[in-house]
């Protein structure tokens, strides 16, 4: 369990809005990919599940049957991403915290029935 707390997380995703001012999003689709596949990868930033959380990640990628990881579709920005073409440039775009209301420490895995988290103590925050 990470030591970030949601506002961590916002902040990280509200940076990388600014740095890359993304302009639309595409959903996967065999068709998308085909289009996706001609633009610029630097301009494109992957939006796809991992065994943890979701991520945005630099590039142009296509998750499908790899273990939990799965493309939900692209970001296409204004401004590029730099680096090497092998670089692995990725933000969280979920996380699953503690429960504010029933499990703020962190320290409690079974979270009260009458709280509205997933049940154990624990939620999913997503970025946008």
């Amino acid at each position: 369990m990470s030591d970030f707390t949601v506002e961590d997380y916002q902040e990280f995703y509200e940076d990388w809005v600014a740095d890359y001012e993304p302009i639309g999003f595409i959903d996967y689709s065999e068709e998308n990919w085909e289009k996706i596949q001609k633009m610029n990868p630097r301009h494109v930033w992957t939006n796809h599940s991992t065994c943890e959380d979701d991520r945005i990640s630099a590039g142009a990628s296509l998750y499908r049957n790899s273990c939990c990881w799965d493309t939900f579709g692209w970001w296409i920005c204004k401004n590029a991403w730099e680096g090497p073409d092998d670089a692995y440039l990725s933000i969280d775009a979920s996380a699953y915290l503690p429960c504010p209301t029933c499990n703020p420490e962190g320290d409690n895995d079974e979270g009260p029935t009458d709280c509205a988290c997933e049940g154990d103590g624990y939620i999913t925050w997503y970025a946008d």
